[in-house]
């Protein structure tokens, strides 16, 4: 609802109060206290955020992408390191070692299955898209309101001024959702089996006798002195080299709830248009508390499940203005007031797992009933 819709309905109000109530309240007259309370209901609210997980959650290792099996031994050929993950590497520059052989080499003990007889090197990559959830909506926020007048002036021509004070609550429930999924992380695994016959099938057969041992988890020395195993990385081809690549994805939702507590100090003028109604309107200022409470979770199969909420608040004071109308019924009144936040600022939000900004309501509505004396 925007604010012209508000004004008509502030109008109509008017109009169904002073017809409905009229003959039942023409002897009634208002008095110079009035309490009262009701329903507010807030428009404007706008949540523009985005949520992510940190990619340290979801990976902690990655590598180059390798290709196929067959490019391994050409770039090794060409005299460049290839890479893999937890730790495994081969490296052409190798002491007194020259090409294709090296002893600048290392592969973790479980990357070896020694019932095969073959060596498994594992590449993995992060999706170039960052894991997130954008969302964003217009809201109405629901609430109550409280407020105590008293009139400090009033003319004998038909206006007056009071001063009130009233305590507002309102809430938005899920005025923040959103969800994605897609993929996070592509993985290949790079299984070798040694050419029977060869130097590699020596170290392999070593491997399975015992006769070689891992030093710190790894086989092979992993440096460019020393002793070591020696592996002949022209046998790294097609042929020898079979991968086998798998993808992980994700899905992820979050939400989030709006909230305010608010104290207006209001001015309000009034005309009396007959002694049972009432046309006024307010100034003033308003004090109000924000709070923004949300959730996010992400699921990653077997990298387990990524969970984040907070709760953040803000203090602000902003001036208020509006229209409204009032009738008298008998010892109680009904009324109908239309408000507007004058630049009541937005809502930074930056947290973990969630960042971007609410705009607050701005124009509201509160229809309420009170009590004169």
């Amino acid at each position: 609802m925007n604010r012209n819709h508000s004004l008509a309905l502030v109008v109509a109000c008017s109009v169904a109060l002073s017809a409905g109530f009229g003959e039942a309240a023409s002897s009634g007259t208002f008095g110079g206290w009035r309490v009262s309370g009701g329903a507010k209901f807030g428009f404007g609210l706008r949540t523009r955020l985005n949520s992510t997980v940190p990619q340290s959650f979801y990976s902690s290792q990655t590598s180059s992408a390798l290709g196929p099996g067959a490019a391994i031994g050409t770039t090794l050929i060409g005299g460049t390191r290839v890479d893999f993950i937890d730790g495994a590497f081969i490296d052409p520059v190798s002491g007194t070692w020259t090409s294709p052989f090296t002893q600048n080499w290392r592969i973790p003990v479980s990357g070896v299955d020694t019932t095969l007889g073959t060596m498994n090197f594992y590449s993995q990559q992060i999706s170039g898209s960052s894991v997130n959830a954008s969302g964003g909506d217009d809201d109405v926020g629901y609430g109550a309101s409280i407020a105590l007048e008293r009139t400090v002036f009033a003319h004998e021509s038909g206006f007056g001024l009071d001063f009130g004070i009233s305590l507002d609550w309102m809430r938005a429930n899920d005025c923040y959702r959103s969800g994605n999924s897609g993929l996070y992380l592509s993985r290949t695994r790079y299984t070798y089996t040694p050419t029977p016959a060869t130097g590699n099938a020596t170290v392999m057969a070593g491997i399975i006798a015992g006769a070689l041992t891992p030093s710190g988890g790894y086989y092979g020395a992993g440096s460019p002195t020393g002793i070591g195993p020696v592996l002949d990385y022209s046998d790294f081809t097609a042929a020898t080299i079979t991968s086998t690549s798998t993808t992980s994805g994700y899905s992820m939702s979050a939400s989030g709830d709006y909230e305010e507590w608010e104290i207006l100090l209001m001015l309000k003028p009034w005309y009396e248009v007959t002694p049972w109604w009432r046309l006024t309107g307010t100034v003033g200022l308003a004090v109000t508390r924000s709070e923004f409470a949300y959730s996010v979770m992400a699921d990653f199969g077997q990298d387990g499940v990524y969970r984040s909420s907070n709760t953040m608040a803000e203090w602000r004071c902003c001036p208020i203005a509006g229209l409204g109308t009032i009738v008298k019924v008998g010892a109680f009144d009904v009324s109908c007031d239309f408000l507007v936040r004058i630049a009541p600022g937005d809502m930074t939000v930056n947290a973990d797992g969630v960042s971007g900004k609410i705009e607050k309501p701005d124009c509201f509505l509160r229809l309420a009933a009170g009590l004169d004396f």
